[in-house]
């Protein structure tokens, strides 16, 4: 019996499941709220189940996306203060160049929040 060497192709797709746990390691090292989403697609990794894996993985990047826009919005609520701040204080080159920074950052998140 002569023992044949994997294929190029399954060399290389044994490569990216390497990688991909590489991925995953340094994924469950985050904010823990995403972190468990990693964990969970590595288990099912693991057992073969790649298509549950796949939906772990969009539920983590969902609720990475949902924080970020969080962020963000807090980011824009201060922004606006300080510009108010600086309008206070007759800085109104200022207090402008914020507010349009703050319009900019909810832009993206919400039309009708725009200022």
């Amino acid at each position: 019996m002569t023992r044949t060497s994997p294929s190029v192709s399954t060399r290389k797709l044994a490569s990216e499941l390497i990688k991909l746990r590489t991925d995953l390691a340094k994924s469950k090292q985050g904010p823990a709220a995403l972190a468990s989403f990693a964990q969970q697609a590595e288990a099912l990794i693991k057992n073969g189940d790649l298509d549950d894996a796949r939906d772990a993985l969009t539920a983590g990047r969902t609720l990475a996306r949902t924080m970020r826009d969080e962020s963000s919005s807090y980011e824009a609520d201060f922004l606006a203060q300080e510009a108010t701040v600086d309008h206070l204080q007759l800085a109104y080159r200022a207090a402008a160049a914020k507010y349009a920074e703050a319009d900019s950052l909810i832009a993206a998140l919400d039309q009708q929040k725009q200022w």
